[in-house]
């Protein structure tokens, strides 16, 4: 009964510690809006450089502009999806246009009559995320990452860990613990090693709890990715970001939520088998449970150390479904050395 609330007292405390940095690390808010222009517009061009530039120079990285070229196929298809959804009347279709939170600019007039105020009121408010238009991230990503072709791939990752300093260094404090434990998964049931006595705290039914909660957020991010919605992302980093990056899908078919269901449910699956099953199938249970969740640390890994050196952003759900297999393996580890033990495969007794 000890072992049971001291495991919930160090799962609840880890959950808050997680928020707590989270809410007392709140990176800086930043505003973000979309530019709607043409190459052969004069008046675009113009506003560009006499306003929004030196408005940019003005606000620095508290404000985004991510410029799209109605010319383009992508670039059309945004602005039709823009000017379907603020019902914009015939007589204001045109560029320049900007949308920025729920409001809809357009012209050399009213543009910046009205938008530095918008953002002067949103960064008091902690900021507005970007438009949610499908395309529209990946356009960023495209003009955020064009005149980095010459860094070399550390002044790249260096670059990337800059765009959310707070968000990707818990990132990287997350990865850190991974390797180590995945390492340690791997030399304390091989070896005569002696385990540490925290193991000790975390009882075989504390891993479909686990696996609750971390199904709960890979259906929900699946349900953002099937729905085509925002993600609710909490006061550090940019799910959306994630979700909407060229590495959100598994060789670019699979969404990594969905994945996430299909590894989560597999852990559950087995350890149903495990507590049901016949005792000369108890060491080929563990195995498979401890195997299933070792890959699922890898894979967790690969993806985390993609959010602040490659993606430039970092997704609290992602990072809550890294510390729940990393828990799930450390609960297999005393089990596993166990029964490998028990069957001469350790490293001693």
């Amino acid at each position: 009964m000890k072992h049971r609330i001291l495991s919930l007292m160090i799962l609840a405390q880890l959950w808050g510690c997680f928020v707590a940095v989270s809410s007392a690390m709140a990176k800086a808010p930043t505003v973000y809006a979309a530019l709607f222009y043409s190459p052969t517009c004069s008046h675009c061009a113009k506003l560009d450089r006499e306003f929004l530039s030196p408005l940019q120079n003005k606000y620095g990285n508290k404000l985004v502009i991510v410029r799209v070229n109605i010319i383009s196929a992508a670039g059309i298809n945004i602005y039709e999806k823009a000017l379907e959804r603020f019902k914009v009347p015939e007589n204001r279709i045109g560029v320049p246009a900007l949308v920025i939170g729920d409001t809809f600019l357009m012209g050399t007039a009213e543009i910046p009559g009205k938008l530095p105020g918008l953002i002067d009121e949103a960064l008091s408010k902690g900021g507005i995320d970007m438009p949610d238009f499908q395309g529209l991230y990946q356009m960023y990503f495209e003009q955020r990452d064009i005149n980095l072709k010459n860094f070399s791939i550390w002044q790249l990752m260096i670059y990337k860990f800059k765009q959310d300093v707070v968000a990707n260094g818990i990132a990287v404090l997350i990865l850190a613990v991974m390797i180590v434990s995945m390492i340690a998964a791997l030399v304390i049931p091989l070896s005569s090693v002696k385990a540490p006595k925290v193991l000790t705290i975390f009882p075989s039914w504390i891993i479909p709890l686990l696996v609750a909660i971390g199904l709960a957020t890979a259906v929900y991010l699946s349900y953002v990715e099937v729905s085509e919605m925002r993600a609710f992302c909490g006061p550090v980093g940019n799910c959306n970001a994630v979700q909407n990056s060229p590495y959100a899908k598994l060789f670019g078919i699979l969404p990594i939520p969905i994945l996430g269901i299909i590894g989560y449910t597999a852990i559950l699956a087995v350890w149903i088998f495990q507590q049901l099953r016949p005792a000369s199938l108890n060491r080929s249970a563990q195995l498979i449970l401890w195997g299933l969740s070792f890959i699922s640390v890898l894979f967790s890994s690969y993806l985390t150390f993609l959010e602040p050196f490659v993606i430039g952003a970092t997704c609290a759900f992602c990072l809550t479904s890294a510390v729940v297999v990393t828990m799930i393996l450390w609960a297999s580890i005393l089990p596993t050395r166990k029964v490998m033990r028990m069957h001469g495969d350790g490293g001693g007794h």
